[in-house]
């Protein structure tokens, strides 16, 4: 298993929140991932609302950077995600 963790800003729902992303197998596409990230204030005017979402890995690509990826992944054709 591999963590990321890094920031997530999404309007104003997220501002400079924790977002934290485990790989349980791998970084390739159709692997499992989970992302755990904290709204600053949902919707529905909760504050501090945690998430947990399970989905796949839809691509990957290398950035020529050594050690950094690009990939995303999308919930229930909801959310996006390109995380880096």
């Amino acid at each position: 298993m591999s963590i990321y963790r890094g920031k997530m800003n999404w309007y104003e729902y997220a501002q400079n929140e924790e977002f934290t992303v485990t790989f349980l197998y791998g970084a390739s596409p159709n692997d499992p991932i989970n992302l755990y990230w904290q709204w600053t204030k949902d919707a529905a005017g909760e504050i501090k609302g945690n998430v947990l979402y399970q989905t796949t890995i839809t691509s990957v690509t290398q950035t020529g950077i050594p050690g950094e990826v690009k990939f995303n992944c999308t919930d229930n054709n909801y959310y996006k995600f390109d995380i880096t």
